[in-house]
């Protein structure tokens, strides 16, 4: 109903316009005016019927799509702005057996490591860190060398080279 209303309000400007233009140009108010302004009001009255007809052509068409998914399981429908079918939801994954889990620091990339004297950082999967900093829980930035991080878990350390 909101959609309308925009219609409506126009509509009834125009309409008001029109009655207060016929009725100056009758009472020879305005001379030439008249014509001109109702020449505007004419190409309104127009603009307004041309978004009536594409609103009307809209809704067909929004009750046409929902005619076709209506006999569709969700899966197969066609998507609303490509046409073509939304793909099937993804299965769960379900997460290796621990034997088969990857070691702890492939979990991180370092990209890149900034040197000024003895002010060192590290950018590790786009956060930066200081020496000493904690990356996640029990991962800690042990050092920072030219082209080295070095990583530590407990007593576990491993070093990336940036070379």
């Amino acid at each position: 109903m909101k959609k309308y209303l925009g219609i409506v309000v126009l509509s009834a400007l125009v309409a008001g316009s029109a009655f207060a233009y016929r009725t100056a140009e009758d009472r020879g108010v305005g001379g030439g005016q008249g014509s001109a302004a109702l020449v505007q009001v004419a190409q309104l009255e127009q603009r307004l019927h041309d978004q009536h007809v594409e609103h009307e052509a809209l809704i067909k068409l929004l009750r046409q799509l929902a005619e076709i998914n209506r006999g569709q399981p969700e899966q197969a429908r066609p998507h609303v702005l490509t046409g073509r079918e939304t793909p099937p939801p993804a299965e769960p994954s379900v997460a290796p057996p621990p034997s088969d889990a990857a070691p702890w620091w492939q979990a991180y990339r370092p990209n890149m490591i900034y040197l000024a004297g003895e002010v060192r950082y590290v950018v590790i999967n786009g956060q930066m860190y200081r020496l000493n900093e904690a990356v996640d829980d029990g991962v800690v930035v042990e050092a920072i060398e030219d082209g080295e991080v070095v990583l530590r878990r407990g007593r576990e350390r491993h070093r990336y080279s940036l070379k």
